[in-house]
C-alpha cells in the first residue's frame, strides 16, 4: 500500500508551516512523511525512530532530535520510562503518528506497549495530533489502545476508506478526517 502511504504523507505535510515543532514516531507511513517535509525551512523534529533521524540527518533545514531509551528488539525505534521522561522536555505543534490499527470505536491501537505508552505521551504533548494509517488499518486492532480518536485526534487516511466508517468517525465521533486521493491503478498494455 505504498501509493496510499505516499499520498497520505504528502496530504499531511501540507499541513506543517515553515517554523513548526513535530513529534514524529516510527512507521512506514510517518517515514513517508518526513521525505515530504524535508524542504520545509525551520523544522524541528522530536522523534524515537531510527529510521526517520536517519531520514532527516542530512537535511539542512531540520533540527533533528532523536530521543534516548532502549532499543526496541526487532524495531528501529527507542522506548521505555527514559525516552517517556525525555518527552516531558518538549512540547510540539504537532503529532504525527502511525498506528497497528483503528478500530469502529475510534480506538488507536499498537502492538507493542513501549511505543504505545510514547505514542500517548507525544498526543499529549502536542498541540494537535494526526494518525497516519491507510484503510486496510481501520477496523483493525492490536495489543493496546493508546487512545480515541474523539479525544481530539484527527485521522488522514486514503479514498478507500468504507464509506460506514467515513460516516462514523465524522459524524458519531467528530473526528476530523482528511482523506487523501489515490488514482486506481491502470493497465497499460
Amino acid at each position: 500500500r505504498r501509493e496510499q502511504k505516499r499520498a497520505i504523507a504528502a496530504l499531511a505535510a501540507r499541513l506543517v508551516e515553515p517554523g513548526s515543532r513535530l513529534f514524529v514516531d516510527a512507521g512506514s507511513t510517518t517515514l513517508e512523511f518526513v521525505f515530504c517535509i524535508r524542504d520545509i525551512p525551520n523544522l524541528v523534529v522530536v522523534t524515537t525512530s531510527l529510521a526517520v533521524a536517519a531520514a532527516l540527518q542530512y537535511t539542512d533545514s531540520i533540527e533533528t532530535i532523536l530521543l534516548g531509551g532502549k532499543l526496541q528488539r526487532g524495531r528501529p525505534d527507542l522506548g521505555g520510562g527514559f525516552t517517556e521522561d525525555m518527552l516531558d522536555l518538549f512540547s510540539a505543534d504537532f503529532a504525527f503518528q502511525g498506528t497497528d490499527g483503528i478500530d469502529l470505536e475510534g480506538y488507536v491501537h499498537n502492538a507493542n506497549v513501549e511505543s504505545a505508552r510514547v505514542s500517548q505521551k507525544m498526543r499529549q504533548k502536542a498541540e494537535r495530533s494526526y494518525i497516519l494509517a491507510d484503510s486496510s488499518k481501520i477496523g483493525q486492532t492490536a495489543l493496546i489502545r493508546f487512545g480515541n480518536l474523539k479525544d481530539g485526534c484527527g485521522l488522514i487516511t486514503d479514498n478507500d476508506i468504507e464509506p460506514q466508517h467515513l460516516q462514523t468517525f465524522r459524524e458519531l465521533l467528530k473526528v476530523d478526517v482528511k482523506i487523501a486521493s489515490v488514482l486506481p491503478a491502470t493497465n497499460s498494455e
